[in-house]
């Protein structure tokens, strides 16, 4: 949705029109892990930095599409109320 009015933007070409500020916000974040002064995760061993990275990727993914879904349905609902 917010996506749509981001198409043609530099961010929509760089993501393919595709969760654009789900995967900017990604992209910054895991930029700003890269210093070593940011780090938070520096303790943790390559294997579970990669576990994590995916895990924290796919919650983003599944958290943006839950709310779209979310969106979706209460725009098909016939009888909102509002209070």
């Amino acid at each position: 949705m917010l996506d749509a009015c981001l198409s043609g933007s530099e961010l929509a070409l760089m993501y393919n029109d595709e969760s654009v500020l789900e995967n900017h916000h990604l992209a910054v974040a895991f930029k700003l892990l890269q210093d070593s002064a940011c780090d938070v995760f520096k303790p943790l061993s390559a294997k579970t930095r990669q576990r994590l990275r995916r895990i924290v990727i796919d919650l983003v993914r599944l958290l943006s599409t839950k709310r779209c879904l979310d969106v979706t349905a209460l725009m098909n609902c016939n009888a909102i109320v509002c209070i």
